[in-house]
């Protein structure tokens, strides 16, 4: 589904798809910020999707210049080579009582990678076991222009190759849950590395598979 207007998805499940952005492409073709347009999720799952382009992209939603909100929704076994479920560029992300699992990304974010945005919060949602190649197992934030807040919330089980397990974020972070030291296997990455992070972890390419 390619949106440039408002778009909202209610009770569906989508599934299996192989897309070279995302299941879900959404931007505004003006680069207006004051007429963003918004896409809404409710009440939906994500599973098995995945993107195979080789830059910013990710299983289920890719995003640019636009308002996010995702509510009561499920991402599983998604992937992308940058954002496993969902990667939100230059907008807003704002997430509520939803689960991601299972989702895997080569590069940033497996659950959800957000970059140059305005805003990220995420609230009374579950991420876990999500596994990226870089940084950022469950979240992966980078040059945030606004706050990031985390508010009840469970984030376990998350693995990255190099940095932040659980919450990878540089440049901007607050409102968290209490801080954790840096370069743990499941803490907060807060610094730009001194070194580029070589090598990745091991997670296997997207390749969408012809039928």
């Amino acid at each position: 589904i390619l949106s440039v207007e408002n778009l909202t998805l209610d009770e569906l499940t989508v599934s299996g798809a192989c897309r070279k952005y995302g299941t879900i492409l959404a931007y505004d073709a003006d680069f207006n910020d004051a007429i963003w347009p918004y896409l809404t999720v409710r009440n939906t799952t994500f599973s098995g999707n995945l993107c195979a382009a080789q830059d910013a992209s990710s299983g289920a939603i890719f995003s640019d210049f636009t308002r996010v909100l995702i509510e009561n929704s499920t991402f599983s076994g998604n992937s992308g080579y940058r954002g496993g479920a969902v990667n939100v560029w230059n907008g807003y992300l704002t997430v509520s009582a939803s689960t991601f699992s299972g989702n895997a990304t080569s590069f940033y974010g497996a659950a959800i990678q957000a970059s140059y945005n305005y805003k990220l919060e995420i609230s009374g949602s579950t991420i876990s076991n999500n596994t990226a190649g870089l940084a950022g197992g469950g979240v992966y934030s980078y040059f945030a222009d606004g706050p990031f807040t985390l508010l009840n919330s469970l984030v376990t089980g998350n693995s990255a190759g190099y940095a932040g397990g659980g919450i990878a974020a540089y440049k901007f972070l607050s409102n968290l849950n209490g801080p954790l030291p840096a370069h743990q296997p499941a803490a907060y990455w807060l610094e730009r590395p001194t070194q580029q992070p070589q090598p990745r972890a091991e997670v296997t390419e997207p390749v969408c598979q012809s039928t």
